[in-house]
């Protein structure tokens, strides 16, 4: 829903909506649960499956790396955000200009992922980049 909605498909009246609802009182109560229940899916099947690599490794230093590099791809995007808060908004005003096209690309791909995820061709998406990191001779993450 939110791909059709930010491609453009679904409209300006429903992402109106949308908007009216988040700009109530509780709006960024309501903002705050939709965001926990969108991140859900998405951290726990990978936060699961680090911590079973971690647990299967046979060493401590190969489990504490996972979990390092986990921590520090949840943390650096906030960090830079928070820290870059000021300065990013000159780079967003030029941005601005351009917003609808980004927008309409962003939910395009989120469609196509989804679209990818639903009729299980994401998997063999997957095969193929890996083939192509082991050509390229990048595939050091296997031996971790």
């Amino acid at each position: 829903m939110l791909g059709l909605g930010w491609s453009g498909t679904l409209g300006s009246r429903w992402t109106g909506g949308v908007e009216a609802i988040a700009r109530r009182r509780g709006g960024p109560v309501a903002l705050g649960v939709a965001f926990a229940f969108c991140w859900t899916p998405c951290v726990g099947p990978v936060l699961a499956s680090i911590l079973a690599l971690a647990g299967a490794s046979g060493s401590l230093r190969s489990g504490v790396l996972l979990l390092s590099i986990y921590g520090l791809g949840l943390a650096v995007p906030f960090l830079v955000v928070g820290f870059g808060f000021t300065r990013i908004f000159t780079a967003l005003k030029r941005l601005q200009a351009h917003y609808r096209a980004i927008e309409a690309v962003g939910g395009l791909l989120l469609v196509t992922m989804g679209s990818l995820l639903l009729t299980g061709y994401l998997f063999v998406l997957n095969i193929y980049a890996q083939h192509l990191l082991s050509w390229l001779h990048l595939a050091w993450w296997t031996s971790l």
